[in-house]
């Protein structure tokens, strides 16, 4: 932790932490909180100031603080984003300065009284951090102990914990070190700041039913929208990003697969197509289609899609069916794309914290389309996200996105209570005008009558949840041969086109989560409107009462 507050040594003390780390925190007091001038300060100003964001990275990255992951705390209600001018130098906000940098940077104001434990901890020639933040930290410990400039502590442990300290009784009465740390709002909070988003919804990717308007409508309002692209070819997705970025100036997500298909899916020949295609083709037949034909397996790479997405510097990049590679990550990093991984399992989420994701989605049963698990079968990693989130809470430091049967404000304030810091919402988006979904689809929604849902694997080859029909209990069938992924979804689109074209409910593979019956929405911002309203009735107590219960399990 670097204390900054009109500290001389700050660039002394910054470089010798980065000879040993690139994780950091810095406690920040108010308005004048300023790091040390920088090297090239004016030219990345300028360069920010045309628009040329590339650019100003490229002439930081001599930057004492170039790549560092930051958590800063700030006894500042606010803290100011643009770079200022004092005596013909260009000063820099911590949070401003980093994130030109390409840092991955997180503010938590006020800061008030947490310290931060088991980290390596740094001050510089500072009354505040010697006497004081030293003593929180080390009790007993005195300023005149440390070095001449630098007071460097070893971690003890490799990862990181808040904890709450009684400021008064150790020193009196400070009204900046009193009280927890609590959001404006229920809408704000680490989550929040780090994507550059108003509220903590987001709205699932929903595989091949996404769609351009709807990602951008979401993040418009104010939530993440997202666009699931694993299905497209790497030109097609750079073409999605174009067309949201013109809808919206609003950051916004993209979704990819890690596990584009199965084992099996290079090898799979004629034959094998024929046997699957047999339960299809009595109904093929009575809707007038064509008999589909055999056509040899042409694979996608995720690492294409991705590349896609790093060279277009995507505000968000989240995943399921896996961990991308780390060089993928640490681009992301570099960049400062968010990056958001899938849970199905605690097991899972622990995986990718290890990988260094920025945000987590803990992915209960409930949820429809496909069960994204990658470290067991999905059949042995079914959890509902009731008993996930909290588990899942309790063993990541990062950001926790609920996910799964999450259909009204109810569901949104048993997530925030879980210990959630946002939701991702899919089938209540299906319903929208805009939505990737057929009319028929949406309007099966919309009757909150859909019926009860189930996970196949009929309808692709991978376990996903959809609305029980004919065609689901045709393809479940014992006996029925099912195609690996994507060879089986491939096939069954066949049926699904044409059934959809003769308003056949039954022969569509209608996607879900088991709150479909919930479904109303029309409109997304009146849909989003009308959620904010009934959540900010009862969210803010919850969130305190969530903050309070998970600090006291710290402290255990």
């Amino acid at each position: 932790m670097i204390d900054l507050l009109d500290d001389p040594d700050a660039g002394t003390v910054l470089r010798h932490f980065h000879k040993t780390s690139k994780t950091t925190a810095v406690l920040c007091h108010g308005p004048i909180s300023l790091l040390a001038p920088l090297p090239n300060a004016s030219e990345v100003v300028d360069a920010l100031k045309a628009g040329d964001t590339a650019g100003a990275r490229a002439k930081t990255q001599d930057w004492i603080y170039s790549g560092y992951k930051m958590t800063i705390f700030s006894t500042a209600e606010e803290q100011q984003r643009e770079p200022i001018e004092i005596g013909g130098k260009v000063f820099f906000y911590p949070d401003f300065a980093l994130r030109a940098a390409g840092g991955d940077v997180s503010v938590v104001a006020p800061w008030k009284s947490y310290v931060l434990q088991d980290r390596e901890v740094i001050s510089g020639q500072n009354a505040f951090s010697d006497e004081v933040l030293l003593k929180l930290l080390l009790p007993g410990t005195r300023g005149e102990e440390r070095s001449e400039s630098v007071k460097a502590i070893k971690p003890k442990s490799e990862s990181a914990r808040f904890q709450r300290i009684d400021a008064s009784s150790t020193f009196g009465a400070m009204p900046s070190l009193q009280g927890m740390i609590m959001p404006a709002s229920w809408n704000q909070n680490r989550l929040t700041t780090k994507l550059g988003i108003e509220y903590p919804l987001i709205q699932g990717p929903l595989g091949g039913l996404s769609s351009q308007r709807l990602a951008a409508a979401v993040s418009n309002f104010g939530g993440l929208g997202s666009f699931g692209a694993h299905s497209l070819p790497p030109n097609a997705i750079k073409d999605v990003i174009a067309e949201i970025r013109s809808l919206t100036s609003k950051p916004f997500a993209m979704n990819l697969w890690v596990s584009m298909e199965d084992e099996g899916a290079r090898t799979a020949d004629e034959n094998g197509f024929n046997r699957s295609l047999a339960p299809l083709v009595v109904d093929l037949a009575a809707l007038g289609a064509p008999r589909p034909t055999y056509q040899p397996y042409s694979p996608k790479r995720f690492e294409d899609q991705a590349r896609v997405l790093l060279d277009a510097n995507v505000p968000a990049f989240s995943f399921i069916f896996g961990i991308p590679a780390r060089q993928i990550l640490d681009e992301c990093r570099a960049k400062g794309i968010v990056t958001i991984g899938t849970a199905t399992t605690p097991d899972e989420a622990a995986a990718l914290q290890e990988a260094g994701v920025n945000a987590i989605v803990a992915s209960g049963f409930e949820a429809g389309g496909h069960r994204g698990s990658f470290l067991r079968p999905a059949e042995d990693s079914l959890t509902g996200t009731l008993s996930l989130v909290p588990q899942v809470v309790d063993i990541v430091d990062v950001p926790v996105i609920a996910a799964g049967g999450i259909g009204d404000a109810r569901g949104v304030i048993a997530a925030l209570a879980l210990g959630a810091e946002a939701v991702q919402m899919g089938t209540v988006f299906l319903a929208c005008e805009g939505s990737g979904a057929s009319r028929l689809h949406r309007e099966t929604l919309r009757r909150r009558n859909a019926g009860h849902t189930a996970l196949t694997k009929g309808f692709t080859g991978r376990l996903a949840r959809a609305v029980h029909n004919r065609v689901m209990e045709d393809l479940d069938r014992n006996g029925t041969e099912i195609l690996p992924y994507p060879l089986q979804r491939e096939l069954v689109r066949n049926l699904a086109i044409a059934a959809e074209a003769a308003g056949r409910a039954d022969l569509v593979p209608m996607w879900a989560g088991q709150s479909a019956n919930l479904s109303t929405c029309t409109d997304v911002s009146a849909f989003l409107t009308s959620l904010v309203e009934d959540v900010s009735e009862i969210a803010g107590p919850i969130i305190q009462w969530s903050a309070a219960r998970r600090e006291k399990q710290t402290l255990k």
